[in-house]
């Protein structure tokens, strides 16, 4: 139950109403080369496609590359929280 509550924060991140991206990754060897981009692209013709006006994300603070990416494609902060990992 602890684990559970320790993630709590990304359950407070919902964003109802908007299409959700679960996740975006690319492979280190084939990131610089648009994919990420190609893949948001895909996801906002499908939020469209599904009547969608609005998607979101969660992004970790120190993944830089994504988060600049995510700004580049027009994205913007619209909540914070902690997360902690759990000892393993």
């Amino acid at each position: 139950m602890e684990r559970l509550s320790i993630l709590s924060p990304l359950g407070e991140l919902e964003a109802p109403g908007t299409w959700y991206i679960g996740a975006v990754a690319v492979r280190p060897d084939y990131q610089g080369r648009g994919m990420g981009r190609r893949f948001l692209q895909l996801a906002e013709t499908q939020a469209r496609e599904n009547a969608f006006s609005e998607m979101s994300l969660k992004v970790f603070e120190n993944n830089r590359r994504a988060i600049a990416l995510y700004k580049a494609m027009g994205f913007q902060e619209s909540a914070r929280r902690s997360l902690e990992h759990p000892a393993l």
